[in-house]
């Protein structure tokens, strides 16, 4: 065999499987892509629809989330309103409590714890005297 028929026979053998690549596994390609494409477009589209869901999902946590500035807030007031009931507490006591001594009813002891257990102490309440008047 010389050159040129080595030549021959290669274009032959490329025309060839050209040829075949092209009348058979061509199409079986193109028809994959096809299903690649048809299956791409499909889970684009769940996948937008699962962000939708998300997105949604989302703004509604934000809309009911409350912030930091929000609990510190209403923390504050009810600390507030926590001090206010207190005071009115030691209040009453003190006034329960003057009246059991004005009736004789209370022992300096027993007063003197009383004064004791107020919330909101002051100087005046721990004085000896403020017990005996």
């Amino acid at each position: 065999m010389q050159k040129e028929d080595l030549k021959q026979i290669k274009g032959i053998f490329d025309e060839s499987f050209e040829d075949g690549v092209i009348k058979y596994i061509k199409p079986s390609f193109d028809d994959v892509y096809k299903k690649i494409d048809h299956v791409e477009q499909r889970l684009e589209k769940k996948i937008d629809h699962v962000e939708q869901r998300l997105e949604k999902k989302i703004d509604h946590v934000d809309n009911q989330m409350v912030t930091k500035d929000y609990l510190d807030e209403k923390l504050a007031d009810l600390k507030g309103d926590t001090v206010v009931r207190d005071r009115k507490i030691d209040e009453k006591a003190l006034i329960a409590n003057r009246a059991l001594r004005r009736k004789g009813l209370l022992v300096q002891e027993e007063e003197r714890r009383i004064i004791e257990l107020k919330i909101f102490p002051t100087l005046d309440d721990l004085k000896p005297e403020a017990v005996n008047s």
